[in-house]
């Protein structure tokens, strides 16, 4: 499992680089994301989700097992989106195992059991951010150890994404059709689609303290 990144170049160039996910992360994405990924039309990914690329929203890809998946910090909490090399879309929403990070408002089934948020490690922080900053800072890469991507992961790289890049001109079709609302209706339904999101399992993995 590997995060993928572009970084700007001296020349104005960009250049795709990757690095392996962390062991307690991946761990988390295989036991909480994966399982719960359910199928999701083109017709839907081009009225809801394509908008989010016109946003500020932090996001990484991440590759794995020759799939594609595009993680963005979105309400509820994560959202993740794989992407396959035949077309097929399939997407999962998970609430934010701190209920309160980044000024969000806690559900009363959040405030359940009582858990001091330092004792945890914040995965769906890390499974974006990882990356994200390491796009805009050489430190941070090195710390990561980045690397200048693999030819056989560009390649897998480019046959999960091609569907979604030929999906654009639909997007701008429709988004001329309602210019006003096109946006708005986008960030409504995945906020129906998504709903509370599925709650994920608390694990203290921070030692001594556990």
């Amino acid at each position: 499992m590997k995060y993928l990144i572009w970084v700007m170049q001296k020349d104005e160039t960009e250049k795709m680089f990757s690095a392996p996910v962390s062991t307690i992360d991946s761990d988390y994405f295989k036991r909480e994301v994966l399982p719960s990924l359910t199928p999701i039309s083109h017709d839907f990914y081009c009225k809801s989700f394509a908008a989010i690329l016109q946003t500020l929203a932090r996001w990484s890809y991440i590759l794995h097992q020759e799939k594609l998946y595009w993680c963005i910090e979105w309400a509820p909490g994560f959202i993740v989106l794989e992407f396959q090399a035949d077309g097929t879309i399939q997407g999962v929403a998970l609430r934010s195992p701190i209920p309160t990070f980044g000024g969000r408002t806690p559900l009363p089934a959040d405030l359940e059991n009582e858990f001091d948020d330092e004792l945890y490690e914040n995965h769906q922080y890390n499974l974006i951010f990882d990356a994200w900053d390491a796009q805009f800072d050489e430190q941070t890469r090195d710390w990561e150890n980045f690397q200048p991507i693999s030819k056989e992961a560009r390649e897998q790289y480019d046959k999960c994404i091609v569907n979604i890049d030929n999906l654009a001109p639909k997007v701008e079709e429709l988004c001329q059709q309602d210019t006003k609302n096109f946006t708005k209706k986008c960030f409504d339904r995945i906020a129906k689609w998504a709903g509370e999101g599925k709650r994920t399992v608390m694990n203290c993995e921070i030692p001594p303290y556990c």
